[in-house]
């Protein structure tokens, strides 16, 4: 990339940001004005990642700070803050990670930017939060797409836990559309047609026809999708769908339209999971899918991660306490907590992680997204929640 700035072919350098099927370019595009002046060398790209480093924890006291402010005193947030410090370097994978090239500690500040923008759009839902929204996406989608792909499946997760019966009601209104008519059924046999190419290993195709097959039914049920939410955009907010719309819109939109440009993109996607979960399998080596496989990644972020072993628990403790009070006061005062989104993105990203990257030796880069969040998350709700369960709830904030 540096090679095409260099000698001014801006188009190979665009076309190599919308060439990239299985590793985005942010790393890449942040790393060319650091290469410009000290030149490609892995100690600044280090530097880049103790960089972010910095602002995890400046934002994780800010974060506490708009939690905590008029709460307690200056001075007790000074004290919490080190804490939570602290914690943080009790933490194995930050004190690992911080200090190499690899992308985790990059993807934790975006992943607890993007929770924190969404929290903000469920609590205020303005415009500048919606933009936010789109703009934390993007940025921890294009650090790893794994990781876009796993904040979508949480968002949606999250509106039906907080709203079944109106969920249910979106999808029953978009399947009345389908079969509404006899001309839109063909949408069913479509569906039918990409899941068969997915289950059915017996349907094979030569080179990459079977894939290509995929995609190009992939981009035809997404954008039959995407017409028919924009198409009755006005009839579904009056039918209050908003939130769901917005998902769509500001966070499942944009990581859809990236996928669809480029066939590779999606094909790759699956196989990038599949690395993952082979990652330390010795060839030959049969996986027990047992029990202990499923829980590995919650058994190692309680047991392994931290330095001293039972503030793992606590932590992970705090987090389910945190989601459980949090949904408490939804449900019976329709109040957000910040502590109750942050929980509740943590244990469902956890679950996702744990299903799809669960393997004989844990990926422990999967790990260090979350240790920030997961300390942040307890802290606010040791300070803000636990004095106030019964209590009538305060302002938002």
């Amino acid at each position: 990339m540096m090679d095409n700035l260099r000698n001014f072919r801006f188009f190979h350098f665009l076309f190599q940001i919308l060439d990239s099927p299985t590793w985005p370019v942010l790393r890449n595009l942040i790393q060319i004005p650091v290469f410009f002046l000290y030149g490609i060398d892995q100690i600044a790209d280090i530097q880049i990642t103790f960089a972010f480093l910095i602002i995890l924890l400046f934002f994780s006291g800010y974060y506490l700070y708009k939690e905590i402010s008029g709460k307690l005193k200056n001075w007790f947030f000074i004290i919490l803050f080190f804490l939570v410090l602290v914690l943080i370097f009790q933490s194995y994978p930050i004190l690992i990670y911080s200090f190499t090239g690899m992308l985790e500690i990059q993807g934790a500040v975006f992943f607890m930017f993007a929770i924190y923008s969404i929290t903000l759009y469920y609590k205020e839902n303005h415009k500048k939060s919606k933009w936010l929204v789109l703009f934390s996406t993007l940025l921890l989608f294009h650090t790893k797409y794994p990781y876009g792909y796993m904040l979508a499946l949480s968002v949606i997760t999250f509106q039906f836990l907080l709203n079944p019966k109106n969920f249910f009601l979106f999808v029953k209104k978009y399947f009345i559309y389908i079969f509404s008519s006899f001309r839109n059924m063909y949408r069913i046999i479509i569906a039918m047609v990409f899941l068969a190419l997915y289950l059915l290993p017996i349907m094979s195709f030569p080179g990459k026809t079977k894939n290509y097959l995929k995609f190009f039914i992939f981009i035809f049920l997404s954008l039959d999708c995407i017409l028919y939410i924009f198409k009755n955009k006005k009839t579904l907010l009056k039918d209050s769908f908003e939130k769901i719309v917005f998902l769509f819109q500001w966070i499942l939109l944009p990581i859809l339209l990236w996928v669809m440009i480029h066939p590779d993109r999606f094909s790759s996607s699956g196989s990038t999971i599949a690395h993952q979960q082979t990652e330390g399998v010795v060839i030959g080596q049969t996986i027990a899918k047992d029990f202990s496989y499923y829980t590995l990644f919650f058994r190692e972020i309680s047991t392994n991660v931290f330095q001293i072993p039972f503030i793992g628990w606590v932590i992970f403790l705090c987090t389910i306490l945190s989601f459980l009070v949090g949904y408490y006061y939804y449900k019976k005062h329709s109040e957000f907590r910040s502590s109750f989104v942050l929980s509740f993105f943590i244990l469902i990203v956890e679950t996702f992680a744990n299903i799809c990257l669960s393997a004989v030796r844990l990926n422990i880069p999967s790990i260090s997204d979350f240790v920030e969040t997961s300390v942040v998350s307890s802290t606010t709700f040791l300070i803000k929640s636990i004095p106030q369960i019964g209590q009538a709830p305060g302002p938002s904030l």
